[in-house]
């Protein structure tokens, strides 16, 4: 897939999560930190990062690491993909409605 198909993506996941009531996010472009998730989101008071993928993407080491890290702090902490992104949303409400 090329660059503007993950752009394309990152602008729907986007659009969907403003959606949601009581959610912050920012889409990072941390140039001078490898590693860093494409969005940190919270969400009625859940932390949530997500590392956006094309569906042939692939998450590299230090993605992995962070996102790991993140996790063993509490926080929710994946990678997406167009094909699995409904149901990441799906259960990003879920979490909120908690």
């Amino acid at each position: 897939m090329s660059q503007k198909e993950e752009t394309k993506f990152k602008e729907k996941v986007q659009k969907d999560l403003k959606k949601l009531k009581n959610v912050w996010s920012i889409k990072t472009q941390e140039r001078s930190r490898r590693g860093t998730p494409d969005l940190i989101i919270c969400y009625a008071g859940i932390f949530i990062a997500i590392e956006l993928k094309t569906d042939i993407g692939v998450i590299d080491k230090l993605q992995f690491e962070t996102l790991k890290k993140i996790r063993a702090s509490g926080g929710y902490a994946f990678t997406s993909c167009p094909s699995q992104w409904e149901m990441h949303y799906q259960i990003i409400k879920s979490l909120g409605e908690k």
